[in-house]
């Protein structure tokens, strides 16, 4: 347990010190925050203030709110990668205020081991699923940008053979 803690602080410095490195909004947010912290020791922030403040919130400089209205206006980007970089996604927007949200390589595979995990209650039954080439459901909305809408958008358009599996 010790050796995670150490890991969880250790990934939590590297990720701040890169959002400070590249992001105005959070270089600016994180000023006070002491080398020495603790996750309760960050600012809280909201989807409404970091849509506010999107151009300078996103890490990447290259990309602005603007770009992914203009790649999001087109549904047939649903699942497509903007510049073969980022899957855009949002989130549903259930409390008023959606969030867009850029997904690099890194970031969709650690989604797709996540998502994996979760699937199966215990370890057994997914090696089972996958050795038998089960099957599963899933019930997403299908109008929008999405996570869960993109995600599966985005491995349909990679395999299209594989489009009665999902």
């Amino acid at each position: 347990m010790e050796r995670r803690t150490e890991i969880h602080n250790q990934r939590l410095r590297e990720l701040v010190s890169y959002s400070r490195q590249n992001s105005p909004y959070y270089a600016k947010l994180y000023a006070d925050v002491p080398e020495q912290f603790t996750l309760s020791d960050l600012p809280a922030t909201n989807k409404r203030q970091l849509m506010d403040h999107w151009d300078d919130w996103v890490t990447d400089g290259t990309v602005t709110l603007q770009q992914m209205n203009d790649f999001m206006h087109d549904k047939d980007n649903i699942g497509r990668k903007w510049q073969g970089k980022y899957m855009v996604v949002t989130t549903s927007g259930s409390t008023g205020n959606p969030l867009v949200m850029l997904c690099d390589k890194t970031v969709n595979n650690v989604m797709a081991a996540v998502s994996a995990s979760r699937s199966y209650a215990r370890k057994k039954d997914m090696s089972a699923f996958i050795r038998k080439g089960g099957k599963s459901m899933g019930v997403y909305a299908d109008s929008g940008f999405y996570l869960g809408n993109s995600t599966i958008r985005s491995k349909l358009l990679m395999m299209p053979w594989k489009k009665r599996q999902f």
